[in-house]
């Protein structure tokens, strides 16, 4: 009997940055209307458990090839998973859908006053 191939979970997730992300002046141009004092994050998918995925920007995780996987900010100012942040969003069954939600997440954020990073 053939096994049924499965279908990809892509979620979004969301790691807290600390605020010393701020003095990148590439990071601040992307946040206009931070407002001082608000948490920093990083916003991206995943086809892998949120922690899986946190734990290669963390630790700065490169393919075999060494192409990096990781974002940079993620990386140098990684201050853990926020789950309270996007827990609520359910998982979707393709990528374009996820990276949709992670747009609309970021946006979200951003309108509260937060400073994001998302690719």
């Amino acid at each position: 009997m053939k096994k049924k191939a499965q279908v990809p979970a892509y979620r979004v997730y969301v790691i807290g940055l600390k605020p010393e992300v701020l003095v990148s002046k590439k990071f601040r141009e992307a946040n206009p209307d931070y407002v001082a004092g608000k948490p920093c994050y990083y916003v991206g998918s995943t086809s892998h458990p949120p922690e899986v995925r946190a734990a290669k920007h963390r630790d700065a995780a490169a393919k075999k090839n060494g192409q990096k996987i990781y974002n940079s900010f993620a990386h140098s100012y990684y201050d853990g998973l926020r789950p309270s942040q996007y827990e609520k969003i359910t998982a979707f069954s393709d990528r374009k859908s996820a990276e949709a939600a992670e747009e609309a997440l970021a946006l979200h954020l951003r309108k509260k006053g937060f400073a994001v990073w998302q690719k």
